[in-house]
C-alpha cells in the first residue's frame, strides 16, 4: 500500500467508510488469521481464532483515529493490533480452560512411577535439544511448539525446505535413539 493510498484508506475509514474495511478486510484477514493461529497455537479452536481476527478489525474500525503514520504503515499497525489481540485472547483461554484441564489432569489414583517416567523423557528431551546446533533446536521448536510450516521456517532461516526437513529428521532420529536407550536401561534397572 503506497502512501497515498494509505493516506486515501485512512481518510475513509476515519469517516466510516465501510467498503474501505471490507477492502481491507480481504486483503488482510488471512495473513491476520495466520498470525493469530501462530500466537495462539494449540490453544484455540478455529471459531476462537476466527472471532479474534474479527474482533481485530472492530479494533481497526474503532480506533482507526488512534493510527500514527509516523510510527509505522497501516498494515503494520493492524499486524500490531492482531499480534495484542491474539496474546489477550491466549490469557483469556488460559485462564478459561486451565481450571477444567487441571480437572481433567488430576488422575483418580496417582501413579508415581509414570510421573518420575515422564519427568525424565520432558528432561532428556531438553538435553537432546541444547546438545544439538541452535538452528536445529530452533528448527524443532518451530515446527512442534509454534506449529510452523517447513515452508515458513525455510524461509525464516534462510534454508531450502529439504535442508530443513534432514535438519528435522536428524534431531528427531537423535531423540528416538537415545530415548529408546534410557527406556531399555529403566526397564533393566526396575
Amino acid at each position: 500500500m503506497g502512501t497515498s493510498q494509505q493516506d486515501d484508506t485512512l481518510r475513509k475509514l476515519i469517516k466510516k467508510d465501510t467498503d474501505v474495511l471490507e477492502s481491507l478486510i480481504l486483503e488482510l484477514s488471512s495473513p491476520v488469521y495466520s498470525l493469530i493461529f501462530r500466537i495462539l497455537g494449540g490453544q484455540a479452536n478455529k471459531e476462537d481464532i476466527e472471532e479474534c481476527v474479527s474482533d481485530v478489525f472492530v479494533d481497526v474500525w474503532n480506533k482507526i483515529e488512534s493510527f500514527d503514520s509516523s510510527k509505522g504503515s497501516l498494515k503494520t499497525w493492524i499486524f500490531i493490533l492482531a499480534k495484542y489481540k491474539a496474546l489477550d485472547y491466549k490469557r483469556k483461554l488460559k485462564q478459561k480452560y486451565n481450571v477444567q484441564e487441571l480437572k481433567d489432569y488430576i488422575p483418580s489414583q496417582t501413579n508415581t512411577l509414570d510421573e518420575v517416567l515422564r519427568k525424565s523423557q520432558i528432561e532428556s528431551v531438553l538435553e537432546i535439544l541444547n546438545s544439538v546446533s541452535s538452528v536445529d533446536k530452533n528448527i524443532f521448536l518451530m515446527k512442534y511448539f509454534y506449529y510452523e510450516s517447513m515452508d515458513s521456517i525455510a524461509g525464516k532461516l534462510n534454508l531450502t525446505t529439504k535442508a530443513v526437513e534432514n535438519r528435522l529428521r536428524r534431531v528427531r532420529e537423535l531423540m528416538k535413539k537415545r530415548l529408546k536407550i534410557e527406556f531399555q536401561e529403566w526397564r533393566e534397572h526396575s
